[in-house]
């Protein structure tokens, strides 16, 4: 029979176990992003010099296929200065874009699936609203 005494002792360490693990999960995704991007900065700007690409087209290419802002901007500055400006500009778009999209995603939720008292917290007013 289980003396649950010794899992009461040992409930604090299972939960650091898990904490770490999710660390341990966090710092493998974001190592596979950075590596993932290093190798676009590299690899991006030698195919379109070899293949001829335009630098409107390459500037665009880099600008949605590029994950992180200033790594749009490396990458394309390595091609052209009308590469880099293209690139960085597709991705300023993209990243307002996504933020004009989830706040529409989340007022949408939140109208379908929160109950009445929870919808009348949950205006659009409230996304601008001071925390203060």
């Amino acid at each position: 029979m289980l003396d649950y005494q010794y899992v009461d002792h040992l409930r604090p360490l299972l939960y650091l176990i898990l904490s770490k693990l999710r660390n341990i999960e966090l710092a493998l995704v974001l190592a596979i992003i950075t590596v993932s991007v290093v190798i676009h900065i590299i690899v991006l700007p030698v195919v379109v010099l070899a293949t001829g690409l335009d630098h409107f087209v390459a500037g665009a290419w880099f600008g949605g296929s590029i994950d992180e802002t200033g790594s749009v901007a490396a990458a394309a500055g390595n091609v052209s200065c009308i590469a880099e400006d293209t690139a960085v500009t597709v991705k300023m778009i993209q990243n307002a874009e996504l933020g004009l999209l989830l706040i529409g995603i989340a007022l949408f939720w939140s109208q379908t699936t929160l109950s009445k008292k929870q919808q009348d917290k949950s205006k659009c007013e409230m996304v601008w609203k001071d925390s203060r």
